[in-house]
Protein backbone atom coordinates (compact mmCIF):
# COMPACT_ATOMS: atom_id res chain seq x y z
CA UNK A 1 0.00 0.00 0.00
CA UNK A 2 1.36 3.42 -0.84
CA UNK A 3 2.19 5.23 2.24
CA UNK A 4 0.71 8.82 2.99
CA UNK A 5 3.09 11.90 3.55
CA UNK A 6 2.47 14.57 5.35
CA UNK A 7 3.14 18.02 2.83
CA UNK A 8 5.79 20.30 4.92
CA UNK A 9 4.75 22.67 2.44
CA UNK A 10 0.74 22.56 3.65
CA UNK A 11 1.82 22.38 6.90
CA UNK A 12 3.79 25.63 6.90
CA UNK A 13 1.14 27.32 5.06
CA UNK A 14 -1.42 26.16 7.81
CA UNK A 15 0.98 27.34 10.66
CA UNK A 16 0.88 31.13 8.73
CA UNK A 17 -2.70 31.16 8.16
CA UNK A 18 -3.19 30.51 12.23
CA UNK A 19 -0.52 33.20 13.15
CA UNK A 20 -2.60 35.71 10.65
CA UNK A 21 -5.75 34.82 12.19
CA UNK A 22 -4.30 35.42 15.87
CA UNK A 23 -2.76 38.15 14.51
CA UNK A 24 -6.57 39.58 13.51
CA UNK A 25 -8.24 38.78 16.49
CA UNK A 26 -5.56 41.16 18.32
CA UNK A 27 -6.16 44.01 16.07
CA UNK A 28 -10.01 43.96 16.22
CA UNK A 29 -9.98 43.56 20.00
CA UNK A 30 -8.01 46.53 19.90
CA UNK A 31 -10.19 48.41 17.93
CA UNK A 32 -13.08 47.09 19.56
CA UNK A 33 -11.84 48.96 22.94
CA UNK A 34 -11.16 52.22 21.47
CA UNK A 35 -15.03 52.28 21.70
CA UNK A 36 -16.36 51.96 24.63
CA UNK A 37 -19.62 50.87 22.94
CA UNK A 38 -18.13 48.36 21.12
CA UNK A 39 -16.10 47.12 24.53
CA UNK A 40 -18.98 47.07 26.45
CA UNK A 41 -21.14 44.94 24.00
CA UNK A 42 -18.16 42.63 23.46
CA UNK A 43 -17.46 41.97 27.12
CA UNK A 44 -21.28 41.17 27.39
CA UNK A 45 -21.43 38.63 24.82
CA UNK A 46 -18.48 37.03 26.01
CA UNK A 47 -19.32 36.21 29.25
CA UNK A 48 -22.42 35.60 27.91
CA UNK A 49 -21.62 32.40 25.61
CA UNK A 50 -19.28 31.32 28.75
CA UNK A 51 -21.99 31.54 31.07
CA UNK A 52 -23.63 29.86 28.33
CA UNK A 53 -21.40 27.14 28.11
CA UNK A 54 -21.38 26.31 31.94
CA UNK A 55 -24.84 26.77 32.34
CA UNK A 56 -27.01 24.32 29.12
CA UNK A 57 -27.01 20.32 29.43
CA UNK A 58 -24.96 18.82 26.41
CA UNK A 59 -27.47 16.75 25.78
CA UNK A 60 -29.52 19.25 24.94
CA UNK A 61 -32.13 18.14 22.27
CA UNK A 62 -30.95 20.73 19.73
CA UNK A 63 -27.24 20.46 20.04
CA UNK A 64 -25.74 18.34 17.36
CA UNK A 65 -22.91 15.83 17.14
CA UNK A 66 -20.76 14.11 14.21
CA UNK A 67 -20.76 10.29 14.53
CA UNK A 68 -18.97 8.20 12.21
CA UNK A 69 -21.35 5.27 10.14
CA UNK A 70 -20.19 2.70 8.80
CA UNK A 71 -21.99 1.02 5.22
CA UNK A 72 -20.56 -1.29 2.99
CA UNK A 73 -17.64 -1.17 4.34
CA UNK A 74 -16.85 2.89 3.68
CA UNK A 75 -16.72 5.41 6.57
CA UNK A 76 -18.95 8.09 6.65
CA UNK A 77 -19.40 11.12 8.67
CA UNK A 78 -23.35 11.57 10.09
CA UNK A 79 -24.66 14.99 11.79
CA UNK A 80 -26.71 14.13 14.68
CA UNK A 81 -29.07 16.42 15.54
CA UNK A 82 -31.20 14.22 18.45
CA UNK A 83 -27.59 13.09 20.50
CA UNK A 84 -29.95 12.74 23.73
CA UNK A 85 -31.72 9.76 22.11
CA UNK A 86 -30.37 6.54 21.85
CA UNK A 87 -29.51 5.27 18.37
CA UNK A 88 -31.28 2.66 16.53
CA UNK A 89 -29.76 -0.83 16.00
CA UNK A 90 -32.19 -2.16 13.89
CA UNK A 91 -32.10 -2.58 10.48
CA UNK A 92 -33.82 0.76 8.13
CA UNK A 93 -36.41 0.64 5.96
CA UNK A 94 -35.22 1.49 2.14
CA UNK A 95 -38.48 3.24 1.58
CA UNK A 96 -39.35 6.54 1.68
CA UNK A 97 -42.34 8.02 3.83
CA UNK A 98 -43.46 8.39 0.25
CA UNK A 99 -43.38 5.50 -0.60
CA UNK A 100 -44.72 3.74 2.67
CA UNK A 101 -47.35 5.62 2.42
CA UNK A 102 -48.47 3.98 -1.03
CA UNK A 103 -47.16 0.80 0.27
CA UNK A 104 -49.58 1.06 3.62
CA UNK A 105 -52.50 3.96 2.55
CA UNK A 106 -53.48 5.84 5.22
CA UNK A 107 -56.21 7.90 4.23
CA UNK A 108 -53.88 11.11 5.15
CA UNK A 109 -51.66 9.90 2.38
CA UNK A 110 -54.02 8.39 0.02
CA UNK A 111 -57.21 9.45 -0.25
CA UNK A 112 -56.86 12.92 1.30
CA UNK A 113 -53.55 12.94 -0.46
CA UNK A 114 -54.09 17.29 -1.08
CA UNK A 115 -52.44 17.39 2.94
CA UNK A 116 -48.95 16.79 0.62
CA UNK A 117 -47.96 15.35 4.51
CA UNK A 118 -45.75 12.90 3.18
CA UNK A 119 -43.86 15.44 1.61
CA UNK A 120 -43.95 17.93 4.91
CA UNK A 121 -43.65 15.59 7.59
CA UNK A 122 -39.78 13.97 6.34
CA UNK A 123 -38.46 17.65 7.08
CA UNK A 124 -38.85 17.28 10.86
CA UNK A 125 -39.26 13.20 11.80
CA UNK A 126 -36.83 12.30 9.37
CA UNK A 127 -33.82 12.28 11.83
CA UNK A 128 -35.99 10.29 13.86
CA UNK A 129 -35.53 7.04 11.92
CA UNK A 130 -32.53 6.15 13.39
CA UNK A 131 -33.63 6.60 17.00
CA UNK A 132 -35.33 5.08 20.21
CA UNK A 133 -38.03 7.78 21.34
CA UNK A 134 -41.78 7.23 22.01
CA UNK A 135 -44.72 8.53 19.58
CA UNK A 136 -48.04 9.12 20.08
CA UNK A 137 -50.72 9.52 17.82
CA UNK A 138 -54.31 10.80 18.27
CA UNK A 139 -57.20 9.30 15.61
CA UNK A 140 -55.76 6.03 14.40
CA UNK A 141 -58.39 5.58 11.83
CA UNK A 142 -58.08 2.28 9.79
CA UNK A 143 -54.80 1.62 11.14
CA UNK A 144 -52.97 1.77 8.21
CA UNK A 145 -51.46 5.07 9.66
CA UNK A 146 -50.12 2.45 12.80
CA UNK A 147 -48.43 0.21 10.39
CA UNK A 148 -46.82 2.62 8.31
CA UNK A 149 -45.04 4.56 11.60
CA UNK A 150 -43.83 1.02 12.76
CA UNK A 151 -41.83 0.35 9.47
CA UNK A 152 -40.64 4.28 9.00
CA UNK A 153 -39.64 3.86 12.78
CA UNK A 154 -38.17 0.93 13.74
CA UNK A 155 -36.95 1.32 16.97
CA UNK A 156 -40.11 3.88 18.38
CA UNK A 157 -42.26 2.79 20.77
CA UNK A 158 -45.71 4.18 19.74
CA UNK A 159 -48.83 4.51 21.34
CA UNK A 160 -52.23 6.00 19.84
CA UNK A 161 -55.10 7.75 21.65
CA UNK A 162 -58.37 6.55 19.44
CA UNK A 163 -62.48 7.66 20.79
CA UNK A 164 -63.92 5.03 18.71
CA UNK A 165 -63.84 1.43 20.08
CA UNK A 166 -64.32 0.57 16.39
CA UNK A 167 -60.83 1.88 15.43
CA UNK A 168 -59.16 0.53 18.75
CA UNK A 169 -59.22 -3.32 16.78
CA UNK A 170 -57.83 -2.94 13.58
CA UNK A 171 -54.33 -4.47 12.96
CA UNK A 172 -52.54 -1.22 13.42
CA UNK A 173 -54.02 -0.25 16.73
CA UNK A 174 -53.44 -3.79 18.16
CA UNK A 175 -49.84 -3.70 16.96
CA UNK A 176 -48.87 -0.23 19.02
CA UNK A 177 -49.99 0.04 22.73
CA UNK A 178 -53.37 1.98 21.96
CA UNK A 179 -55.16 3.86 24.78
CA UNK A 180 -59.61 3.98 24.49
CA UNK A 181 -60.61 8.02 25.35
CA UNK A 182 -61.41 11.66 24.90
CA UNK A 183 -58.98 13.73 23.81
CA UNK A 184 -61.41 16.84 24.45
CA UNK A 185 -61.51 15.76 27.97
CA UNK A 186 -58.88 17.30 30.19
CA UNK A 187 -59.29 15.44 33.17
CA UNK A 188 -59.20 12.27 31.03
CA UNK A 189 -55.77 13.32 29.56
CA UNK A 190 -54.26 14.69 32.82
CA UNK A 191 -55.38 11.65 34.90
CA UNK A 192 -55.86 8.11 33.44
CA UNK A 193 -54.47 9.05 29.95
CA UNK A 194 -50.80 9.82 31.53
CA UNK A 195 -51.06 7.16 34.41
CA UNK A 196 -51.36 4.28 31.27
CA UNK A 197 -48.97 5.87 28.79
CA UNK A 198 -46.51 7.41 31.45
CA UNK A 199 -46.19 10.47 29.21
CA UNK A 200 -42.40 11.38 27.63
CA UNK A 201 -43.38 11.52 24.21
CA UNK A 202 -40.63 13.12 22.00
CA UNK A 203 -43.22 13.11 18.99
CA UNK A 204 -46.82 13.51 19.46
CA UNK A 205 -49.08 13.86 16.24
CA UNK A 206 -52.74 15.27 16.36
CA UNK A 207 -55.08 13.69 13.64
CA UNK A 208 -58.13 13.22 15.79
CA UNK A 209 -61.22 14.96 16.07
CA UNK A 210 -60.45 17.98 14.46
CA UNK A 211 -62.86 20.33 16.57
CA UNK A 212 -61.44 23.28 18.57
CA UNK A 213 -62.35 22.28 21.87
CA UNK A 214 -60.28 18.74 20.67
CA UNK A 215 -57.29 20.57 19.47
CA UNK A 216 -56.59 23.02 21.64
CA UNK A 217 -57.57 20.84 24.60
CA UNK A 218 -54.77 18.44 23.53
CA UNK A 219 -52.23 20.92 23.45
CA UNK A 220 -52.76 22.60 26.74
CA UNK A 221 -52.02 19.34 28.38
CA UNK A 222 -50.07 17.05 26.55
CA UNK A 223 -47.51 19.88 24.72
CA UNK A 224 -46.93 20.86 28.69
CA UNK A 225 -47.39 17.67 30.23
CA UNK A 226 -46.50 15.02 27.79
CA UNK A 227 -44.24 16.10 25.13
CA UNK A 228 -40.16 15.70 26.71
CA UNK A 229 -38.74 19.10 26.41
CA UNK A 230 -37.24 19.42 22.76
CA UNK A 231 -40.01 17.08 21.40
CA UNK A 232 -42.01 17.86 18.66
CA UNK A 233 -45.95 18.79 18.35
CA UNK A 234 -47.76 18.05 14.93
CA UNK A 235 -51.29 19.55 14.79
CA UNK A 236 -53.10 17.96 11.63
CA UNK A 237 -56.34 18.89 9.26
CA UNK A 238 -56.38 22.53 10.98
CA UNK A 239 -58.53 23.03 7.41
CA UNK A 240 -61.42 22.95 9.36
CA UNK A 241 -60.71 26.42 11.00
CA UNK A 242 -62.02 28.03 7.81
CA UNK A 243 -65.23 25.73 7.16
CA UNK A 244 -68.32 27.46 8.04
CA UNK A 245 -69.92 27.52 11.83
CA UNK A 246 -72.61 24.52 12.27
CA UNK A 247 -71.21 22.00 9.93
CA UNK A 248 -71.10 18.16 11.25
CA UNK A 249 -67.49 16.48 11.80
CA UNK A 250 -67.75 13.00 13.09
CA UNK A 251 -71.30 13.67 14.03
CA UNK A 252 -70.71 16.92 16.27
CA UNK A 253 -71.34 20.15 15.01
CA UNK A 254 -68.45 22.96 14.47
CA UNK A 255 -68.61 25.40 17.38
CA UNK A 256 -67.05 28.33 15.24
CA UNK A 257 -65.44 28.75 11.91
CA UNK A 258 -64.86 31.08 9.62
CA UNK A 259 -61.27 33.07 8.24
CA UNK A 260 -62.64 36.39 10.25
CA UNK A 261 -63.22 34.32 13.67
CA UNK A 262 -60.74 35.53 15.95
CA UNK A 263 -61.09 31.78 17.72
CA UNK A 264 -60.56 29.19 15.81
CA UNK A 265 -57.32 27.10 16.20
CA UNK A 266 -55.45 28.45 12.71
CA UNK A 267 -55.84 32.04 14.09
CA UNK A 268 -55.52 31.22 18.09
CA UNK A 269 -51.95 29.75 16.95
CA UNK A 270 -50.90 32.75 14.86
CA UNK A 271 -50.83 34.95 18.24
CA UNK A 272 -48.42 32.45 18.91
CA UNK A 273 -45.77 34.35 16.79
CA UNK A 274 -45.63 36.88 19.77
CA UNK A 275 -45.28 34.53 22.78
CA UNK A 276 -42.39 33.49 21.30
CA UNK A 277 -40.95 36.70 21.06
CA UNK A 278 -42.24 37.85 23.67
CA UNK A 279 -39.07 38.97 25.65
CA UNK A 280 -39.76 42.12 23.20
CA UNK A 281 -43.03 42.41 23.64
CA UNK A 282 -44.49 41.28 26.86
CA UNK A 283 -42.63 38.53 29.34
CA UNK A 284 -45.89 36.95 30.54
CA UNK A 285 -47.84 37.37 27.49
CA UNK A 286 -49.73 34.12 26.37
CA UNK A 287 -52.49 32.54 24.33
CA UNK A 288 -53.83 29.57 25.72
CA UNK A 289 -51.96 29.53 29.05
CA UNK A 290 -48.39 28.64 31.03
CA UNK A 291 -48.14 26.13 28.32
CA UNK A 292 -47.34 28.39 25.64
CA UNK A 293 -43.74 29.47 27.66
CA UNK A 294 -42.70 26.57 26.37
CA UNK A 295 -43.41 26.78 22.58
CA UNK A 296 -39.92 27.12 20.98
CA UNK A 297 -41.21 27.62 17.56
CA UNK A 298 -44.39 27.47 15.98
CA UNK A 299 -44.94 26.33 11.97
CA UNK A 300 -47.55 26.50 9.46
CA UNK A 301 -47.81 24.84 6.37
CA UNK A 302 -50.31 23.24 4.68
CA UNK A 303 -53.25 21.97 6.45
CA UNK A 304 -50.91 21.66 9.16
CA UNK A 305 -49.13 23.48 12.67
CA UNK A 306 -45.93 22.22 13.70
CA UNK A 307 -44.42 23.29 17.25
CA UNK A 308 -41.17 22.96 19.16
CA UNK A 309 -40.87 22.18 22.62
CA UNK A 310 -37.91 24.14 24.24
CA UNK A 311 -35.34 22.65 26.50
CA UNK A 312 -32.25 23.29 28.55
CA UNK A 313 -30.96 25.26 25.23
CA UNK A 314 -33.53 27.66 25.40
CA UNK A 315 -32.96 28.67 28.90
CA UNK A 316 -30.91 31.44 27.75
CA UNK A 317 -33.82 33.24 26.17
CA UNK A 318 -36.12 33.88 29.41
CA UNK A 319 -34.36 36.36 30.80
CA UNK A 320 -35.49 40.10 29.41
CA UNK A 321 -34.50 42.02 26.88
CA UNK A 322 -30.87 44.09 27.01
CA UNK A 323 -32.60 47.21 25.15
CA UNK A 324 -35.89 47.62 27.38
CA UNK A 325 -35.78 51.35 26.01
CA UNK A 326 -35.63 50.80 22.55
CA UNK A 327 -39.14 49.18 22.47
CA UNK A 328 -42.34 50.77 21.60
CA UNK A 329 -44.39 52.08 24.83
CA UNK A 330 -47.39 49.78 23.70
CA UNK A 331 -44.86 46.71 24.66
CA UNK A 332 -44.93 45.90 28.56
CA UNK A 333 -41.73 44.67 28.49
CA UNK A 334 -40.23 48.04 28.43
CA UNK A 335 -41.26 48.49 31.69
CA UNK A 336 -41.29 44.80 33.67
CA UNK A 337 -39.28 44.27 35.93
CA UNK A 338 -37.59 40.52 36.07
CA UNK A 339 -40.53 39.46 37.92
CA UNK A 340 -43.29 39.34 35.32
CA UNK A 341 -40.79 35.72 33.95
CA UNK A 342 -41.89 33.97 37.53
CA UNK A 343 -45.16 32.82 36.19
CA UNK A 344 -43.17 30.43 33.29
CA UNK A 345 -43.20 26.91 33.92
CA UNK A 346 -39.41 27.59 32.27
CA UNK A 347 -38.45 29.36 35.12
CA UNK A 348 -38.79 25.84 37.36
CA UNK A 349 -37.23 24.10 34.56
CA UNK A 350 -34.15 25.89 33.72
CA UNK A 351 -33.63 26.90 37.35
CA UNK A 352 -30.20 28.18 38.21
CA UNK A 353 -29.41 28.43 34.25
CA UNK A 354 -31.58 31.82 34.55
CA UNK A 355 -30.87 32.66 37.98
CA UNK A 356 -26.74 32.88 36.59
CA UNK A 357 -28.36 34.94 33.24
CA UNK A 358 -30.05 37.36 35.44
CA UNK A 359 -26.67 38.44 37.39
CA UNK A 360 -24.89 38.58 33.96
CA UNK A 361 -27.72 41.10 32.95
CA UNK A 362 -27.32 42.95 36.55
CA UNK A 363 -23.93 43.91 35.33
CA UNK A 364 -24.81 46.07 33.15
CA UNK A 365 -27.91 49.06 32.39
CA UNK A 366 -28.27 49.62 28.91
CA UNK A 367 -28.85 52.85 27.78
CA UNK A 368 -30.32 53.91 24.17
CA UNK A 369 -27.33 53.70 22.48
CA UNK A 370 -26.70 49.66 23.70
CA UNK A 371 -23.68 50.86 25.43
CA UNK A 372 -23.54 49.65 29.15
CA UNK A 373 -22.99 52.68 32.39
Amino acid sequence: MPILKTNSVDSKTGSQVFYLKLLLAFFLGYMSGRSSNANSLKDYTLKDAVNEELSIQPTSATTATATVHKENGQQFHRQDFLPHLPDCNKPQSPLSLTELGKKYKPTKFVKYAHTNYNRLYPLYLEKYRTKKFRMLEIGLDSGAGSLMWREYFPCAKLYGLEYQTSTTQTQGAISITTIQGDQGNKTFLEGEFLRQTGGNFDVIVDDGGHHYEQQSTSYIVLFEKALNPGGVYLLEDIETSYWKKGTSLYGTKLTRGGFTEPKTVVNKFKQLVDVVNKKFFDNSYTVFGPVDHWVATVSFLSNLIILTKKDAYHCYNELQYIWPRRLADDCPAKKQSVNSIQKSPMVAYCGKNIIQRDSLHKEHTWNETGSSR
